[in-house]
């Protein structure tokens, strides 16, 4: 090692600590998540890349898919290979490695700028980004982040020194960013108003002038994006798969900007607000044509154009399709406005008036009118992390005391970034760090608890791989219309022998790739053209039964069915019996239905219990009624017979009460 080297390698250490304790932190949480929890992104990111190593092609359970971006075929592999278990297990320990990958790259773009302990410290406060909790989830968000990172880095080092090979690594990395997550095609307007607002700051033409062979390049991959679109047949998705669209549907422009300017205000939670601040104060200085460090004019140009575009384009697709905060679409402009408050901190926090006053008003404004008390819900959380402490502050107090302190919050963090001397500047990034490292904790916290509330809900005390531990061969989901249908992804994910879902003609939500079926008479399930539904093995909610064997069941918790069913039938599936309006712990309100296929002697029996008194009547195809004395604190063990005519067709019991009347048992018992 030469003497010059050595003080580089030293240099070097602290962040190789910081590296080393992002990726031991974020994998130790990683292991303490039910994953995958966020539903459908990351149980449809999984079986697509599953299936396309195990079968060459990229299918959904059974069924022709869009295309989702190239993380899913990363994800794919460990999957393949190692099953669901130790393949999560493996893409929590590479997606810690690769998250954390933003830290050092933050750390290289702003040491040259800022001097080493400051960009270390705008590496530490990358590594406290809540945001790096996805690295434990099966997200794209984890692969995006770093890749994005590395490619607004290397925007910047182009937009100074525009040599061959930094345009080229530059051209490589917005592919690479973009084939990650197809939001990446973003950075092409991001490159293009940064490398405009750079010529501005240097008052230099010719910065946009030496990018030619970028500017070149990029259009050419344009091209080509353009020919394989319109070679897509009408109907079609194309090159932008899942979200073709994201393009081609209109928008609202006044519900677009209330969701930009909610993004605004969002910006400034993600980053604790204090750096937005210092890129105002340097970008306007910049702007003046007082910046004359060109590295610092391209870290500025780039900040500013990556925060307003990735804000622009969040709040619009959010104004459309999510209808709450989407944070995590907008991680990726978090790690340059941390070296943009390294560069200021650095330079002893320049503050010139009335320049610094206008500017806190401008990063306050989004912020302060934030509706944090209609924003902050329980399903945003999933898409914002950063809402965690807004969430537990609502929870023990109210939408009043969260609003006020939201706006408090927001109104001291501005004054403290104009106010603070520059010899208390420590304290500007210790606030925001302790703000990033108290949400990264409770929102760590508050996914991990709400992943084990799903899996504990939905397969109760059994593994998850109950069905591939029970099944022989390749296995249908009958899917009946619960609202809970993230859980037919859950259990699609983990059991590898679901090859396909079939569902119920009732309404659906969660895209389901599901064939539509309908019991015939006889109980057997036929699509829409008539062909019967193969098949030995079939998975169904405990409301049903089929002809054949149960070979495993699952009880489930807080559902609105009791549980789910492994049945083995001795030919394609035909169900016997279809239990509707009766709740998962055997209670009758209302109208209870069991509808009996291939309907011939018999009987139903019951085992009633008394909790009202109130008496249970029973009619059998809309006739015959029966009525059932079920006193209070009683129970009812009793029998009522199938119609006289039954001809092997479908008939139904109707059960009604007036007050509520437990069961333990209604079965149908064929004689």
């Amino acid at each position: 090692m030469t003497l010059s080297a050595a003080p580089r390698v030293v240099f070097a250490l602290p962040l190789v600590a910081v590296f080393a304790a992002s990726v031991a932190l974020r994998f130790f949480a990683s292991r303490s998540l039910d994953a995958p929890w966020i539903a459908p992104d990351e149980m449809i990111y999984g079986l697509l890349g599953r299936s396309f190593w195990a079968t060459g092609h990229a299918s959904l359970i059974g069924g022709e898919s869009s295309f989702y971006g190239g993380y899913a075929f990363l994800v794919g592999l460990p999957l393949h290979v190692l099953g669901p278990g130790d393949g999560v297990a493996f893409i929590q320990l590479s997606q810690a490695i690769v998250m954390s990958l933003a830290v050092a790259a933050i750390w290289a773009w702003a040491r040259p700028l800022a001097g080493n302990a400051w960009a270390l410290t705008a590496a530490l406060l990358t590594a406290c980004l809540p945001a790096l909790a996805y690295s434990g989830l099966l997200m794209s968000e984890a692969v995006f982040l770093p890749a994005a990172t590395a490619a607004l880095w290397l925007m910047a080092r182009a937009i100074v020194d525009p040599s061959p090979g930094r345009q080229t690594a530059l051209i490589v990395a917005l592919v690479i960013a973009t084939a990650a997550r197809l939001q990446g095609v973003i950075l092409v307007l991001v490159l293009a108003t940064a490398a405009l607002l750079a010529a501005s700051f240097a008052r230099d033409r010719r910065v946009l002038s030496r990018l030619a062979p970028t500017w070149i390049a990029l259009a050419v991959l344009g091209f080509v994006a353009l020919v394989v679109q319109l070679g897509t047949p009408v109907g079609g998705q194309g090159l932008f798969g899942a979200y073709s669209g994201v393009f081609s549907r209109g928008y609202d422009g006044s519900e677009v900007a209330r969701w930009v300017f909610y993004h605004a205000g969002d910006a400034f939670l993600l980053v604790v607000g204090i750096p937005l601040v210092a890129l105002g104060v340097l970008a306007y200085g910049a702007a003046r044509g007082r910046e004359h460090d060109p590295g610092v004019r391209a870290l500025i140009a780039v900040s500013v154009s990556s925060t307003f575009w990735l804000t622009v384009q969040v709040g619009a697709f959010a104004s459309r399709y999510v209808g709450h905060l989407a944070e995590r679409d907008l991680i990726a402009a978090a790690p340059p406005l941390f070296a943009c408050l390294a560069v200021w901190l650095a330079r002893g926090l320049p503050r010139p008036q009335p320049s610094t006053s206008i500017v806190a008003l401008v990063v306050a404004t989004p912020a302060v009118f934030l509706p944090v008390g209609a924003l902050v819900i329980p399903m945003a959380i999933p898409d914002a992390f950063m809402m965690a402490p807004l969430a537990r502050l609502l929870q023990s107090t109210s939408v009043d005391v969260l609003e006020v302190s939201w706006m408090i919050l927001v109104v001291f963090l501005v004054a403290i970034a104009v106010t603070v001397p520059p010899r208390a500047s420590f304290v500007l990034p210790l606030l925001v760090g302790v703000g990033l490292a108290g949400s990264s904790v409770l929102a760590s916290s508050e996914i991990a608890r709400l992943a084990r509330i799903d899996q504990d809900r939905f397969f109760g005390a059994a593994a998850p791989t109950w069905v591939d531990e029970a099944a022989a061969g390749s296995v249908i989901y009958l899917y009946d219309g619960s609202i809970y249908w993230n859980g037919v992804w859950k259990t699609a994910f983990w059991n590898e022998r679901i090859q396909k879902i079939a569902r119920l003609p009732a309404p659906v939500t969660g895209s389901l790739p599901a064939a539509v079926v309908s019991p015939r008479r006889d109980g057997a399930l036929v699509g829409a053209d008539g062909v019967r539904l193969g098949g030995h093995e079939i998975v169904a909610s405990t409301a049903f039964t089929f002809f054949g064997q149960p070979v495993a069941e699952v009880a489930q918790i807080d559902l609105d069915q009791a549980g789910l069913r492994l049945w083995r039938t001795p030919g394609p599936p035909r169900i016997s019996t279809w239990i509707t309006g009766l709740k998962p712990n055997g209670d009758i309100v209302g109208v209870v239905r069991v509808h009996v296929y291939g309907c011939t002697s018999g009987r139903l029996e019951f085992t009633l219990l008394g909790k009202q008194g109130t008496p249970v009547e029973i009619d059998v195809d809309g006739a015959a009624t029966t009525r059932l004395p079920v006193a209070a604190g009683t129970v009812w063990n009793g029998s009522v017979p199938a119609p006289d005519n039954a001809d092997g067709g479908r008939c139904t019991f109707e059960i009604r009460s007036a007050g509520l009347v437990g069961s333990t048992r209604i079965s149908f018992v064929r004689t």
